[in-house]
């Protein structure tokens, strides 16, 4: 925040452009108090933004464009849903470029490739619970790794699959883990539910004040089927361009992924239904 003493003193004027990262949220005042808010209203150079999870409260992001007046907009919806996600007239001419979340890692880092046959996991994969008004796309991050536990000691599979916190893995260890493994998991990152004013989240919220222990399924049939698939966010996470530099398969559902993907080509498909997970295995 650049909420202090000396905001007064800061002249944006010498400066070619004023971009915002996509982790600051220029509508929320810890990032953006009402003061500098202002003096960004009042700058006239280039004005640039990254935004990603995009899904919430979209009409609030909308209101910061279109008063921050900012002319290029680093999103990471698709290409053809660029007009239909930022609908605002007022937003007609601000340049829309659709980027990827992240990107391969480093070449010049040491990573070394562990042949298929010295690696003692069967499939490694780690992510976390989503918020169940981000719709099926977030909770399948979930099923895939439920639906495999359940199956791995019928399949005779070593597995190393967890979404809770405390199994969280970073930095060198992930590293690690995802070479040492005969396969990684992974499906869409994103949302299938476009929240436009947070209507959805409210919902779900009050369902799950009144039953806490209510499954997806439940929330899902009762609030979240109607918007559900409106305008999809969807994208490839980094985490599939780290498998692929570290020679590790990737058993996904299939999907968009930016169109950088081909099932069997690139990855091997599992059905969302789990009806071909004999053959995957195999």
């Amino acid at each position: 925040s650049l909420n202090n003493r000396v905001l007064h003193k800061l002249d944006f004027d010498c400066f070619d452009a004023i971009g915002f990262h996509y982790s600051i949220r220029p509508h929320d005042w810890y990032y953006c108090p009402t003061k500098l808010y202002r003096k960004l209203q009042e700058y006239n150079g280039l004005k640039f933004q990254f935004l990603q999870d995009e899904y919430e409260r979209v009409n609030l992001t909308i209101k910061v464009l279109r008063e921050l007046n900012v002319g290029i907009l680093f999103t990471c919806v698709r290409l053809e849903l660029h007009d239909i996600a930022y609908d605002d007239p007022a937003l007609k001419d601000m340049r829309k470029v659709t980027v990827l979340t992240g990107y391969a890692p480093d070449s010049n880092q040491n990573m070394q490739w562990v042949p298929i046959d010295q690696r003692s996991t069967d499939i490694f994969y780690r992510s976390r619970k989503c918020p169940y008004y981000l719709g099926r796309i977030a909770h399948e991050k979930v099923f895939i790794a439920e639906e495999f536990i359940k199956r791995a000691e019928q399949l005779n599979l070593s597995v190393d699959i967890s979404v809770q916190e405390k199994d969280r893995v970073y930095g060198e260890e992930w590293t690690q883990c995802l070479s040492n493994c005969r396969a990684t998991l992974a499906t869409e990152s994103g949302s299938s539910i476009w929240d436009r004013d947070g209507e959805v989240e409210r919902a779900v919220d009050a369902a799950l004040m009144k039953n806490p222990h209510a499954t997806f399924e439940e929330i899902y049939q009762k609030i979240l089927e109607p918007y559900e698939g409106e305008l999809l966010y969807t994208a490839i996470s980094p985490r599939v361009f780290e498998a692929a530099a570290l020679g590790t398969p990737l058993i996904m559902f299939p999907g968009w992924y930016n169109g950088i993907l081909e099932p069997d080509v690139h990855y091997i498909k599992l059905e969302k239904d789990f009806s071909n997970i004999e053959t995957v295995v195999e």
